[in-house]
């Protein structure tokens, strides 16, 4: 009875991750795209781009770190 209650059954498997990576990877896919786009349109002279530039890599950080442990 003890051992039972250590090994509940869940619902996470390989399909279910697998799902979830094609999912993340397409989303990690387009925030590289976009931070190639606004890396192409930095100026130095015009701040808002270099803090476009941060907002992307950011994103696409974060778009990483979601699929970075499949």
């Amino acid at each position: 009875m003890l051992v039972t209650a250590f090994h509940k059954k869940t619902d996470i498997g390989v399909a279910q991750g697998m799902s979830f990576f094609r999912t993340d990877s397409k989303i990690f896919a387009r925030s590289i795209v976009a931070l190639g786009t606004v890396l192409e349109q930095v100026d130095s002279k015009e701040p808002e781009t270099i803090v476009k530039a941060k907002n992307a890599l950011l994103a696409s950080r974060i778009a990483y770190k979601r699929i970075e442990a499949m």
